[in-house]
């Protein structure tokens, strides 16, 4: 350790945790109640912290829900960079984007089931940006072909609609078909 630095303290390392529980139970809470019922006292509560506590951590219900999209957002945003600089075959671009859904499912969920968590952060013109960049790593030339532009956006509607509807993990076999039928929707057959 460099001269003058210090160890995080057991402090910081409890200030963590209980950041990390406040999410863990606000997912849980938005998932169940929605973004506008979900109230930061009865989050608190269930952890036997006061509002005021939770607020210490997290600024606003708008912070909180932001910090737990974040993983989804951001991993999106840095994959269609990477895409749109170097293009790959629209399979991979399927492969990828449905890592990402399946690894942030619980973002994907939220989002996909709760209107008002989007319009909490005013993530609709984010998100409608976000289909548009997609759509065109799908079908190349989208922009003056309509019907690669339905193709596209049938491909995001058989990746996510699953996952939104799927309750527990995604196996391998229900993967597969998500894929296959996102595949179908784009007009290429599975690969064997």
């Amino acid at each position: 350790m460099a001269p003058g630095t210090h160890a995080p303290g057991p402090r910081a390392g409890r200030a963590q945790q209980v950041k990390d529980q406040i999410l863990a139970v606000s997912a849980t809470h938005f998932r169940r109640y929605g973004y506008d019922r979900t109230s930061l006292a009865e989050v608190g509560g269930e952890l036997g912290l006061t509002r005021g506590a939770v607020l210490y951590h997290f600024r606003s219900k708008q912070q909180l829900i932001a910090e737990l999209l974040r993983p989804f957002t951001t991993g999106l945003e840095d994959a269609l960079d990477e895409f749109e600089a170097h293009p790959p075959a629209p399979e991979a671009v399927i492969d990828a984007v449905l890592g990402l859904l399946i690894e942030t499912r619980s973002a994907v969920d939220l989002l996909a089931r709760d209107i008002a968590s989007r319009h909490a952060l005013d993530l609709d013109a984010w998100f409608t940006s976000t289909v548009i960049r997609i759509v065109r790593l799908l079908a190349p030339g989208s922009d003056h072909d309509l019907a690669a532009e339905v193709r596209g956006y049938a491909v995001l509607g058989c990746l996510i609609r699953p996952l939104a509807q799927l309750d527990g993990p995604v196996d391998p076999v229900a993967r597969q078909a998500i894929r296959d039928a996102a595949l179908g929707a784009l007009g290429r057959s599975r690969r064997r």
